[in-house]
C-alpha cells in the first residue's frame, strides 16, 4: 500500500481493520488541546514526508480520538499508559508505532520541550527503513 494520507478511525469496525496494517502509524488527537495541535502539524508533515520519500515502505497513518470509548479501549490494549480505569487523556497528540497489530513504541508528546522527537526519523528507525528514499525506480 502507497501512503497518501491518514485515515481517520470513526468506528470500532474501521479500528478493527487497523489490526490487519503490516505496518502502521497511529496519530492520537483531541479536540481541546492546543499542543495537540502543534503536534497534529507535524503528525501531517511526517505522513506527506514518507509518502513523498517512502512511498512503496507499507506504512499505513491512523488518526484517533482519545475521548471515543471504544478507541480508549483500544488505547488501554496497545499500551500501559492508558490502562488505569481513571485515565483522564494525554491531550498530547501522541504517536504510536504498531507492526502487525504490536506496539513498537510510542511518543506522548512529540514536541515536549527539550526532548523534541524527529517523527520522521523515529518511523524510519523504528520500522528499519533506510533514509535513502525508496522510490519505483529504486524499490527491490
Amino acid at each position: 500500500m502507497i501512503a497518501t494520507s491518514s485515515h481517520r478511525i470513526t468506528s470500532e469496525s474501521e479500528l478493527a481493520n487497523l489490526a490487519h496494517a503490516s505496518r502502521a502509524v497511529v496519530y492520537v488527537t483531541v479536540d481541546w488541546s492546543v499542543p495537540e495541535r502543534e503536534s497534529r502539524e507535524r503528525f501531517h508533515t511526517l505522513v506527506e514526508a514518507v509518502s513523498r520519500e517512502h512511498p512503496l515502505a507499507g506504512i499505513q497513518f491512523f488518526v484517533v480520538a482519545e475521548d471515543e470509548p471504544f478507541v480508549r479501549t483500544w488505547l488501554q490494549r496497545v499500551s500501559y499508559l492508558y490502562s488505569s480505569p481513571s485515565f483522564g487523556g494525554f491531550g498530547y497528540g501522541s504517536v504510536i508505532w504498531l507492526e502487525h497489530d504490536q506496539l513498537r513504541h510510542y511518543v506522548l508528546y512529540p514536541l515536549m520541550r527539550g526532548h523534541e522527537v524527529d517523527l520522521y526519523a523515529e518511523t524510519l528507525r523504528i520500522f528499519g527503513i533506510s533514509a535513502q528514499p525508496i522510490t519505483g525506480a529504486n524499490a527491490g
